[in-house]
């Protein structure tokens, strides 16, 4: 009696594995508190073009784990495919750049954005965008010709305070680069 009892119970567990959905369904229900398994369903979601439910689940694993920087890339995704909130996304990417996890995917992702605003024309703050990505990752000589291109922009507009803070950035950088 025993041994069919298991033999049962172990079939019913096979069900759970037979789809990486079912898999982590199931583990979220025993570990629902794990961020590991929310960010797993989340990418689920999101390859099923589920945005709603995708974002709940790498929400939840961000807010289980705050130092899980890997949901941060997916997070910057979903807001480009279903918010259009490009703002948001460059934020998030350009503070996901540390993260040793996630950062290649999120480095191409963010330089092909930024790429579309810096083309617009004069976006000033499309060339801060870019030099802060290009301090974060250490490319000091990118970051101060940014930094002076969205000054200029900002300095041609009339905004001196902005134009200001591009200048000084530039030469928080390179202080030897006044030329």
């Amino acid at each position: 009696m025993i041994v069919a009892v298991s033999a049962h119970l172990t079939y019913q567990r096979t069900e759970d594995w037979k789809t990486d959905k079912d898999l982590f369904t199931s583990a979220s229900q025993s570990c629902w508190n794990s961020s590991k398994i929310h960010h797993q369903l989340g990418q689920i979601y999101q390859n099923e073009e589920n945005g709603e439910k995708a974002f709940y689940h790498f929400s939840r694993a961000k807010e289980i784990d705050p130092l899980f920087c890997d949901v941060d890339y997916n997070i910057a995704v979903h807001h480009i495919k279903y918010t259009a909130d490009y703002g948001q996304a460059v934020s998030i990417l350009k503070n996901n750049l540390p993260c040793v996890f996630s950062n290649m995917r999120s480095y191409p992702l963010l330089m092909q954005i930024l790429e579309v605003f810096k083309g617009t024309g004069n976006n000033a703050s499309a060339f801060r965008d870019y030099a802060e990505v290009y301090e974060i990752i250490g490319a000091p000589n990118e970051a101060v010709l940014n930094y002076r291109e969205a000054g200029v922009i900002f300095l041609n507009s009339g905004n001196y305070v902005q134009a200001e803070r591009n200048f000084n950035d530039s030469l928080r950088v390179d202080p030897d680069r006044c030329e």
